[in-house]
């Protein structure tokens, strides 16, 4: 998954992108969860991220979690 590849390379270049936009956030979190997303699933989950300012944070955990997972 392309995800996975861009977050274990680069996890604050779009720590970065994901943290100056609330558009961007939810277009990057429906691009990953899919097309048939639940609306509320999808703007509880941004705006958790969002008004708590994790989504920088939360990169780098990925980025381990990708590293350390099996193939």
């Amino acid at each position: 998954m392309s995800f996975n590849t861009l977050m274990s390379q680069q996890p604050q270049t779009l720590a970065f992108a994901l943290l100056d936009s609330p558009i961007g956030l939810l277009a990057w979190n429906a691009h990953l969860l899919g097309e048939d997303l639940d609306a509320d699933f999808a703007l509880t989950n941004v705006m958790l991220y969002w008004l708590t300012g994790t989504a920088a944070s939360a990169a780098p955990l990925l980025r381990e979690r990708t590293r350390h997972s099996t193939p």
